[in-house]
């Protein structure tokens, strides 16, 4: 498993938009993403730490989102 160096930059991004958890990383992150093609799909393991975690009520709903670290991880072949 790859460990990270601790970034400034958050890896993780949630956009409300999204139906399901998305991330950012860039090649200085994560180099194997340069050979990837737009549209595959990849296995990937990773080791990740809650930063924060944010719980928003309303009257009839209770919304929760979290910023996680990416620590570490494994590219499965």
């Amino acid at each position: 498993m790859k460990t990270l160096e601790k970034k400034s930059e958050p890896m993780l991004d949630c956009p409300m938009s999204s139906t399901s958890p998305t991330f950012y990383v860039c090649d200085e992150q994560m180099p194997e993403i340069a050979d990837w093609e737009t549209g595959e799909e990849h296995t990937i393991k990773i080791k990740i730490r809650m930063q924060r975690k944010n719980v928003m009520s309303n009257l009839d709903s209770e919304n929760i989102d979290a910023t996680m670290e990416m620590l570490s991880y494994e590219v499965e072949k």
